[in-house]
């Protein structure tokens, strides 16, 4: 699997992208599954979608098909618009939209048999909430989604649209406070700036970004600055002017003043495990920054170093209050978890800098809504003007606005001009023009949205994430299931982690971090060492540091998903013990190859048998599981084998039929039995010792085995055909059950309305794109077929089988207990 995370990067045009996109165009192709991860809308960045497509589908999307390409964007925006109004709250004002939709897909005939049954429906008037209307809607907008997105295999989702992944982001506290020194600094820039507006070099690109470095000096308070040097598009007056600005803002008063109200603001709201992440732009002074503090509140502060592992202290320590960072922790890191303030000590002129600062907070997991702390000096126009646009005009400190990120680089590349021509008053004019219900956010944001809408999957229905979240609540059934086959069956030892006890020795949390460890001693675990470390070599601490010692164990784990996700946990690599789990996969695949348990022989010297009860019973544990072969022989027709699809029919088959678990008995005479009373006495558990009646069960191992031969018991001497014809019969019996065939006939006409639907689907899209979408459906078409045919003759295997013999001669019961 190739997977390239923020994968927009690749496709710039800078000479390092566009040598590493060369080389993932190369060899993409080969690779059997590739995953692109970015949060970029195509809207405005047509050509870098493009590029991103096309290392998906070369044929498909072409690198010189930029122009079409940017068309049909364009062209999807009134359909974006016709799916933003398919809501059940517009039931009444459908008609135009469904209108809309027959003009521009005459000749979608599934769209129309959906067309039409919501218009039969909204003729009836229904409620908002009726399931029928729901349903219908939900249907047509699926139909546009999967068929008009740009391509079959985007999948689109936003954060906003997965609630409780992330931690919610809840606004901005604004500290404001006075200075004298920046009232001074920011009248001289003002100075400045009129001077050079008045002159001929106002248009000047220099003077331009001349004016925005002032600015940036204005709202970073960095400790120190480059001395001023006089360029040539400059007049002495301006010269002079610019020097007294600068000279001003490295005032060391106005980054006192700054520091003083950071400090009470930290102290005010200082609680038990509420934690500070302090960012400014300026190393230099995030340095000065962070013993200051120390010093002021008294406490420990940690300084994020990339090049020193010391910080992490504070990722792994509630207790430690305080991180003060510098631009260069503003990507990268994962700060999430417990309840978080971020102080932003300045706030950059470019938003996705905030925006990339809140999202160390804010990212899967654990954690809080996250708070924003800002200051603002009131003598200081400037700064009001831009805390304003950023917080009333694109909400950063309450949304996530990575989707915006195009509008924000083309605001940021007008600010020189703007903040040359107008200062603080043009940030003011572009919050009014930009903010509000009609500014240019949130049109930019609506029309995102709509894009997003016809790539986005349909929402899964409503019981599926309370579905989800049950199952994981289920985690102490988990545990006890998993645990004791680990530690009984297989003999492993578990021990708490000593660190989950907590950092002030309180108990250890609910569903704690352990480790399993491979017993070696005269209590042995049953499986081979070599064979454990190999197959289980993921989920070994092979370096061992938690332990000091030369026992093998494994890496931490926890059947809570919480406990796993803790600071803790991540501090400790911890895992979620779940089925898939690299150690579970491991003893599946050592023990699927083991005999012991799956195959047994046993004699239950049963005193006071049910009647019948005599001579060898077979039980047969049995898996059913949709037959995929016929489908993977239609992939090796269409050349299509690999081992990705392979997976991939494997669990659409399960999904057409869950596998299940059946046991059948017989008796002797390879009839089934049915008898309650039988049943019972052939399943009770093993029993090492003589009860109070004499009744006690006999492992058959191979000197047992001989004795029973010796005794001539009938069976024996013809042993292996009875086991072949005891095995066909038990499988007869299990296919010709009634209620196995009506669950297969009813689970074959599920699959088979899925199926319509997905065929449906693909058929309709196939016509509007191009043949290898068409060849694509006449190889769905074969797969569906063979899959629903495998699911009503399904595969029937043989997991486990015991052979026991229950009788009441005492001779026998006295040879097998010398054995």
């Amino acid at each position: 699997m190739l997977v390239v995370d923020e994968a927009h990067h690749i496709t710039t045009e800078a000479p390092d992208s566009e040598a590493l996109y060369a080389v993932i165009n190369a060899r993409a192709h080969e690779i059997e599954r590739v995953l692109l991860l970015s949060a970029t809308p195509a809207l405005h960045n047509e050509r870098g979608f493009l590029r991103m497509l096309h290392l998906l589908d070369p044929a498909g999307y072409p690198l010189d098909g930029e122009e079409a390409f940017k068309r049909r964007i364009e062209n999807r925006q009134a359909l974006a618009e016709i799916v933003a109004t398919l809501t059940p709250e517009n039931s009444l004002y459908l008609d135009y939209a469904l209108d809309q939709l027959s003009v521009l897909f005459p000749d979608d005939a599934r769209l129309d048999e959906e067309v039409a049954r919501l218009r039969g429906l909204l003729t009836a008037m229904p409620a908002d909430d009726d399931p029928d209307l729901v349903e219908a809607i939900a249907s047509v907008r699926d139909h546009l989604s999967e068929v008009y997105r740009l391509h079959r295999r985007i999948l689109r989702h936003r954060r906003r649209s997965v609630a409780g992944i992330t931690p919610d982001r809840a606004g901005l506290e604004i500290v404001r406070y006075g200075s004298a020194a920046s009232s001074k600094a920011a009248d001289l820039n003002e100075d400045w700036r009129l001077s050079v507006a008045a002159s001929s070099a106002s248009s000047n690109t220099q003077a331009q970004q001349a004016a925005l470095r002032l600015a940036e000096r204005r709202l970073d308070y960095r400790q120190r600055s480059e001395p001023s040097v006089v360029e040539a598009w400059e007049e002495p007056e301006g010269a002079r002017l610019r020097g007294e600005a600068e000279a001003a803002l490295s005032d060391p008063e106005r980054l006192h003043d700054r520091v003083a109200a950071l400090v009470a603001a930290i102290a005010a709201r200082a609680a038990p495990k509420v934690q500070f992440l302090v960012f400014c732009s300026d190393p230099a002074t995030a340095d000065a920054l962070a013993p200051s503090l120390a010093t002021a509140l008294g406490i420990k502060v940690d300084r994020h170093d990339p090049s020193d592992e010391a910080w992490r202290a504070f990722n792994d320590d509630p207790s430690r209050q305080v991180l003060v960072c510098d631009r260069r922790a503003e990507e990268g890191l994962n700060l999430q978890g417990g309840e978080k303030i971020v102080v932003h000590f300045d706030l950059p002129l470019n938003p996705n800098r905030v925006e990339q600062r809140l999202g160390r907070a804010d990212r899967y997991g654990s954690g809080r809504a996250v708070k924003s702390l800002a200051f603002c000096c009131t003598d200081d126009p400037l700064e009001g003007a831009w805390c304003r646009y950023l917080d009333e005009g694109l909400q950063v400190f309450d949304r996530s606005v990575a989707s915006l990120q195009y509008l924000i680089e083309q605001t940021v590349s007008a600010l020189p001009r703007l903040l040359l021509d107008e200062g603080a008053e043009g940030i003011d004019d572009l919050l009014e023009h930009d903010g509000g219900e009609a500014g240019r956010i949130s049109r930019e944001i609506k029309n995102i949205d709509d894009q997003d809408a016809l790539d986005a999957l349909g929402a899964p229905p409503a019981e599926t994430p309370d579905a989800l979240s049950d199952a994981d609540d289920q985690w102490r059934e988990i545990e006890t299931a998993v645990d004791g086959w680990v530690r009984t069956t297989l003999q492993f030892d578990r021990a708490e982690e000593p660190a989950s006890r907590g950092l002030s020795n309180s108990p250890p949390p609910v569903g704690g971090l352990f480790r399993y460890k491979y017993l070696t001693g005269d209590r042995h675990t049953l499986i081979p060492l070599d064979a454990f470390v190999q197959s289980c070599r993921p989920a070994i601490d092979v370096d061992n540091k938690a332990r000091g010692s030369r026992d093998v164990w494994t890496t931490p784990y926890s059947y809570r998903r919480p406990t796993a996700l803790s600071r803790l946990g991540r501090s400790l690599g911890s895992r979620v013990l779940r089925y898939g789990d690299p150690l579970l996969t491991g003893l599946q695949e050592i023990t699927g190859r083991d005999e012991r348990g799956r195959s047994t022989g046993v004699w239950r010297h049963g005193l006071g048998a049910p009647a019948g009860a005599g001579g060898v019973h077979f039980r047969f544990d049995f898996i059913v599981e949709a037959d995929s072969h016929g489908a993977a022989r239609a992939l090796a027709f269409a050349g299509e084998v690999t081992s990705a699809a392979l997976s991939s029919l494997g669990r659409r088959g399960d999904m057409g039929l869950p596998p299940f678990f059946h046991t059948v008995w017989l008796d002797g005479d390879f009839e089934e039995i049915v008898d309650p009373g039988l049943l019972a006495a052939l399943s009770r558990p093993y029993a090492v010792e003589a009860n109070d009646r004499g009744g006690r069960d006999f492992n058959l191992n191979p000197r047992r085995w001989r004795i029973l031969r010796e005794m001539k018991l009938p069976f024996l001497e013809e042993w292996p055909e009875v086991c072949r014809r005891a095995r066909e019969r038990a499988e007869e019996c299990l296919r010709a059950l009634p209620a196995l065939n009506r669950g297969l006939e009813e689970a074959a006409r599920r699959a088979e309305a899925a199926d319509d639907m997905r065929l449906g689907l693909l058929q309709a899209r196939a016509l509007r794109t191009d043949a290898n979408d068409l060849n694509d459906l006449d190889l769905e078409r074969d797969l569906s077929r063979e899959l629903i045919a495998g699911i009503r003759k399904p595969r029937i295997y043989l997991d486990a089988v015991t052979a026991s013999f229950i009788g009441e001669n005492q001779t026998i019961a006295a040879a097998l207990a010398r054995a």
